[in-house]
């Protein structure tokens, strides 16, 4: 009995009806209590933060991709000055060495890192290899009136910033897609703001990130089915390529690449995206992410929050 109910509500969600209701009521009503209830304090330092008028980019949830911009390839070049050739090499040998022999017997799993790194697969953190001097122009960027401003726009509240992460991923041989280079959106909270800004050149050699060129109207109130199966950590509700493809044509899909600095604003809650398979050539990104207090993710920065940014709230209240 149960399982027959459950058949019909899923083939009750294949109907248009089930669409229109997402689209013209449920999410409306869901907006509604989001903003201006759930994130009652946020939108009042919004209103406040946007009397500011303070310049912008021009992000509307659809992907954005940035080239040439001034400050964003400054920041990008603070960081890849650090990250030199000896650094790199160093990090790469450290990553594979915390992989060791599975790398070749399983190189489909993520693998837990030793000492004080963590790897997710063939990539790990250096946000805390890189230098203050360094770190301190990443959270300047971060919570630069433009950037904030920008987030603010989108979420309609004064956002948190949630994570500020420096990955650096190398080459691995003989793998397919795996984990987050699996089609899927984040379940980290209704609306966020993801910036990506890659601190190597990128092409198809070092696995671009690739994204659906609109966002889902229904944002993450839709999802499509026949998602991985027997899915292994970090692949639980992705979308392997072929299946994604019955929804999407190629011609959908975009991806970043580009010199240093080029920059992808996206919305990782309401856009289908994922990583590239990085086949040759290291790549190394930023990530900073925006959300409100609701979200998943809403307080991890909080382990290394900089001064300037509870100091910048405090300004205009």
């Amino acid at each position: 009995m149960k399982n027959i109910f459950l058949q019909k509500i899923s083939s009750f969600k294949e109907l248009k009806i089930w669409f229109y209701t997402l689209k013209f009521l449920i999410v409306p009503v869901y907006n509604f209590f989001w903003e201006f209830l759930l994130n009652f304090q946020g939108k009042l330092l919004y209103l406040k933060w946007k009397k500011k008028n303070f310049d912008f980019y021009n992000f509307n949830g659809d992907p954005l991709v940035v080239r040439n911009d001034v400050e964003i390839k400054k920041l990008a070049k603070e960081i890849n000055s650090f990250c030199t050739d000896s650094f790199v090499e160093a990090k790469k040998n450290e990553i594979l060495g915390a992989v060791g022999d599975n790398k070749k017997n399983y190189p489909d799993l993520y693998l837990e890192g030793k000492k004080d790194i963590y790897v997710h697969g063939y990539s790990a953190s250096i946000n805390f290899d890189l230098s203050n001097d360094v770190r301190e122009k990443i959270y300047e960027f971060a919570l630069s009136d433009k950037i904030l401003t920008t987030a603010s726009n989108y979420l309609k509240n004064f956002p948190v910033l949630s994570i500020v992460e420096t990955n650096i991923i190398v080459p691995t041989e003989d793998s397919e897609d795996r984990g987050s280079m699996l089609w899927h959106k984040d379940d980290c909270g209704y609306k966020i703001l993801d910036i990506f800004i890659p601190i190597t050149p990128v092409d198809e050699n070092n696995g671009p990130t690739n994204f659906v060129k609109k966002k889902d109207v229904l944002g993450c109130f839709s999802k499509y089915k026949n998602v991985k199966k027997d899915a292994k950590p970090g692949e639980r509700g992705k979308i392997e390529r072929k299946i994604f493809l019955q929804y999407h044509s190629e011609e959908d899909v975009d991806y970043i690449k580009g010199d240093l600095g080029t920059a992808l604003f996206i919305d990782n809650c309401s856009t289908y995206h994922k990583g590239g398979l990085c086949k040759k050539d290291l790549r190394i990104m930023l990530r900073l992410s925006f959300h409100t207090p609701d979200s998943v993710h809403g307080g991890t920065i909080e382990s290394y929050s900089p001064t300037e940014f509870f100091t910048k709230i405090r300004n205009f209240y």
